[in-house]
C-alpha cells in the first residue's frame, strides 16, 4: 500500500556560535521500506532520529530531497501524488492527553472532522456511528457525553485511535 523508496529530508540549521551558514540537519538519510496491503509496520527509533519527519513526509506534509514514496490504491495501481490519499492518513500521537480538547465531549472530538461538510449523517445517525467506534476501541457507547479528562491514559490512546478511524 506505501512504498518509500530511498527517502531523504533534511533541514537548514539557524546560524549560531555552533550552526554557521550552509548547515544542514540530515533528518531522513536514505530510508526505503514498504508496507504491504493489511500489515501493521512499527517505526522504531531514538528521540531525534526521524519518525515525525517519515510520517509528516508519508502524510504530505513535507516533500521528500530525494527520493520517493508510492502510494497503491486498492487495484494496486501506483501512485506518486498524496493528494487523493491524504484524507485516509490519519495521525495517532503518541501522548493523546496533549491532542484531545478537555473542554469538549468525545461526541463533539470525534465529530469535528466532518460536522460542517456536506457528508454529515444528521446528530442521530452521527451518533451511532460515534457509538460503534467508540465500542470498536474498547470503550461504552454512552461514553461519548463525557470528557477526556473522566479517562484514563490508556482510554486517551483508544480515543484517539477512534478520531484517526
Amino acid at each position: 500500500m506505501l512504498e518509500l523508496r530511498w527517502i531523504f529530508k533534511r533541514f537548514p540549521l539557524r546560524p549560531g556560535l555552533f550552526a554557521p551558514i550552509g548547515e544542514w540537519v540530515h533528518a531522513v538519510n536514505g530510508v526505503r521500506f514498504q508496507v504491504r496491503r493489511n500489515e501493521v509496520y512499527g517505526l522504531v527509533g531514538e528521540s531525534g532520529s526521524g519518525k515525525t519527519t517519515i510520517a509528516r513526509l508519508v502524510a504530505g506534509v513535507y516533500r521528500p530531497d530525494r527520493g520517493s514514496i508510492c502510494y497503491h490504491n486498492q487495484k494496486g495501481e501506483q501512485h506518486t501524488q498524496p493528494e487523493e490519499f491524504r484524507r485516509n492518513i490519519q495521525y495517532i500521537f503518541q501522548d493523546p492527553a496533549h491532542s484531545l480538547n478537555p473542554k469538549l465531549s468525545l461526541f463533539s472530538i470525534l465529530t469535528a472532522g466532518y460536522r460542517y461538510q456536506a457528508s454529515w449523517p444528521g446528530r442521530a445517525a452521527a451518533e451511532e456511528e460515534v457509538a460503534q467506534l467508540l465500542e470498536s476501541v474498547g470503550l461504552r457507547s454512552h461514553d461519548m457525553r463525557r470528557r477526556p479528562n473522566d479517562f484514563s491514559g490508556g482510554q486517551r490512546q483508544r480515543i484517539a485511535i477512534a478520531r484517526a478511524l
